[in-house]
């Protein structure tokens, strides 16, 4: 749950559920229309809610049947640190500042090469079986005991992870440590990181993307998938199944990624390297993932499509949180006071939960509003 806009007394507010949320909050959203707009985020590849308290539905462009469908998901207003705006200069120092940070070793080899783009591939993925680390991980050793190939595969811990295919994971990349590969469990560092847990945090993360020609994407079910359009932010051409679901590879195209399929992978691994272009980056193309371009927009929208509104336009966008939008919309923001420690999101899903987040909302109108969903 995201509160975009608090209520005032004489202009609504506007808050952000996410799918998951719905089923359990639905007596409660339908009592809080009353004085606020409500949107659903679903990022995911599920069915859409038709829920008559819902203004809008946020989901992924193959999604969208009706008008109430709006293409604004959490992959529209990545941070900005995900950008192909930095010169190599800059980006060396910052990647290695970034290594030294979490004590990553490479070897005096990789240390002094200075290329634009180091690496062949990146891959980055959860300890889920959802997001298919395993075949990620497959395919690029497949690729590099047949070529010279650097790679990097970043692996992020998740709490309350399954351990038995943690350790499934582990033991294949033991047997691919005598190849070029750069594996980074975020398991094993020391991460202070509020944003996600397990995760590296995106200022860091965008340096790997950056010294990465191509990400390799094999999970076909996920929905939008923020690493794919962060990776093409940074610069990254694509590579993903062409049966991926949900959303995920609806900007693909000619200019920025290639698909693949289970017989053709090796081939298009191989054509994404040798046709991989440094001069061909479409910055207005990706602005529409960056939060500096899109936040207004997503503003300028509701502001002219709901009605209730009192302040002006600019009041109005003084009175949004946009802060953190990509991480708020999906309920992956965990400095929220209704965060259980320990939850891999910050999703709404207990009465004590709940009644904090009503707290939050520092209404005494709120008082009237039945608590138990």
């Amino acid at each position: 749950m995201h509160i975009l806009k608090k209520h005032e007394t004489n202009s609504k507010g506007i808050l952000v559920v996410t799918h998951k949320e719905i089923q359990y909050l639905k007596s409660v959203l339908s009592d809080l229309k009353k004085k606020y707009y409500i949107i659903c985020h679903v990022g995911y590849n599920v069915p859409l809610p038709n829920d008559d308290f819902l203004s809008y539905i946020f989901c992924t462009k193959v999604k969208k049947r009706y008008s109430k469908h709006i293409e604004f998901t959490s992959r529209h207003f990545l941070n900005e640190c995900f950008n192909n705006e930095e010169n190599i200069e800059i980006i060396n120092e910052k990647f290695h500042a970034v290594l030294k940070l979490y004590n990553i070793s490479l070897s005096e080899k990789d240390q002094n090469n200075q290329h634009d783009r180091y690496f062949d591939f990146i891959c980055v993925s959860r300890v889920c079986k959802n997001k298919n680390p395993i075949q990620s991980l497959l395919y690029l050793k497949q690729y590099c005991e047949s070529t010279n190939a650097n790679v990097c595969f970043i692996l992020m811990y998740k709490e309350k992870q399954d351990e038995p295919y943690y350790n499934h994971i582990i033991q294949i990349y033991n047997t691919m440590k005598h190849l070029n590969i750069l594996f980074i469990d975020t398991r094993k560092l020391n991460i202070q990181n509020k944003i996600s847990v397990g995760g590296i945090p995106p200022h860091h993360l965008s340096y790997f993307y950056k010294k990465s020609k191509v990400y390799l994407h094999t999970c076909v079910n996920e929905g939008e998938s923020r690493t794919i359009h962060e990776a093409m932010c940074c610069g990254c051409k694509i590579l993903a199944h062409k049966n991926t679901r949900g959303g995920a590879i609806d900007f693909i195209n000619a200019n920025n990624g290639k698909l693949y399929d289970s017989n053709n992978y090796l081939h298009m691994m191989k054509e994404s390297i040798d046709t991989f272009d440094y001069n061909v980056y479409d910055i207005e193309f990706n602005k529409q993932f960056m939060e500096k371009y899109t936040i207004e927009k997503l503003l300028s929208f509701l502001y002219h499509s709901l009605p209730g509104f009192s302040e002006t336009y600019e009041e109005f966008k003084q009175h949004c949180d946009c802060v953190n939008l990509t991480n708020k919309f999906p309920g992956h923001d965990l400095t929220v006071p209704w965060y259980i420690k320990g939850s891999p999101t910050s999703d709404i899903k207990t009465k004590i939960q709940l009644e904090i987040f009503m707290k939050s909302l520092n209404f005494c109108e709120m008082d009237t509003i039945n608590t138990n969903p």
